[in-house]
């Protein structure tokens, strides 16, 4: 944020309660323990996730939360992003 003026990035974790805590990979975490999270955190204009927590699909995560349910319980829109720390990178950037 220092390199970027004018960017903000919230980045909290995100325990996994649907398959237990030791479960870190973000390919597993369900949908319900991201809303579970963010109630009552501050949020920034979109919540972007890494395209391995949605089913192969690409339309839920794997306790069945849609990304449009994500969206309206968190209040901002959900982004899938690419696989790397550029794509990321390029993704915080439009958001600005």
């Amino acid at each position: 944020m220092k390199k970027f003026k004018g960017l903000k990035v919230y980045v909290y974790e995100v325990k996994n309660r649907l398959f237990g805590e030791s479960i870190t990979v973000s390919g597993l975490i369900g949908g319900n323990d991201i809303i579970y999270t963010l109630n009552g955190k501050e949020k920034g204009a979109e919540l972007i996730i890494p395209p391995n927590c949605l089913r192969s699909e690409g339309d839920m995560f794997l306790d069945d939360v849609t990304v449009d349910e994500l969206s309206e319980a968190v209040g901002v829109p959900v982004v899938q992003n690419g696989k790397s720390g550029a794509d990321l990178l390029d993704t915080l950037l439009e958001v600005r």
